[in-house]
């Protein structure tokens, strides 16, 4: 009696993380999918803003695109969790994993599912702050969330891909993790050069008080 009691808690455990862990891969991609498509945010980082430069500039718009390697790990680390939980059989052999998913482990799955809930509020209201406010003021959005991390966004993706790694420990996705993130990691000191150049002396003062992903040193904007 004793041990069916214990395998129905387990079975009914697993079960739960199951769904758990999905219902929070489901709200990422579809935040995220809105993000891309109802509420982008143009970035001079970007591939499309990269080849408009280069364009105008005369060079190779091979050049504006060069870090495909970094586009693919992005890719692979957010692509890997959807495929595997549409059909894990399928997709065993293609992405062998370095550990057993989370499904089946419950305190790693609340973890995953932390991150991955945390990462996706985090981007949905930094994404719906900043566009407010650049349509109110063609100016640094300093206030709010944007007053702990100067790339509140790039962060969310950061807390979202450790969550998916954390629940679906496939190899592919742990090799381009790395290389995903000095990628975002670039596309950031570029659009920095960027708002540098447009807001001059208001953005360094910015980014001696805030620092580049979390925390902050008490910016104002008189100071």
């Amino acid at each position: 009696m004793y041990t069916r009691a214990c395998a129905a808690i387990a079975e009914w455990s697993s079960v739960s993380a199951e769904l758990i862990l999905r219902a929070s891969f489901a709200a990422a991609y579809l935040v995220v999918a809105l993000e891309l498509t109802a509420l982008p945010i143009p970035s001079e980082g970007s591939t499309w803003a990269r080849v408009k430069h280069t364009a105008r500039a005369g060079g190779r718009i091979a050049e504006s695109v060069a870090p495909i390697g970094g586009y693919c790990a992005l890719g692979v680390v957010f692509l890997t969790p959807l495929v595997w939980t549409v059909h894990p059989p399928g997709f065993a052999l293609l992405l062998p994993l370095s550990a057993e998913p989370a499904f089946g482990l419950p305190s790693l799955a609340v973890v995953s599912a932390g991150l991955v809930i945390s990462g996706t509020v985090l981007g949905a209201a930094a994404t719906v702050q900043l566009r407010r406010h650049r349509s109110a003021a063609n100016s640094l959005c300093t206030d709010g969330i944007f007053a702990y991390s100067r790339n509140p966004i790039v962060l969310s993706l950061h807390l979202t891909a450790a969550g998916f790694l954390v629940a679906i420990p496939a190899l592919p996705a742990l090799a381009a993790f790395p290389i995903y993130v000095l990628h975002l990691h670039r596309s950031i000191r570029i659009e920095e050069r960027h708002l540098a150049g447009g807001f001059g002396a208001a953005y360094h003062r910015y980014r001696r008080s805030v620092n580049r992903y979390f925390g902050a040193r008490g910016f104002t904007q008189q100071s």
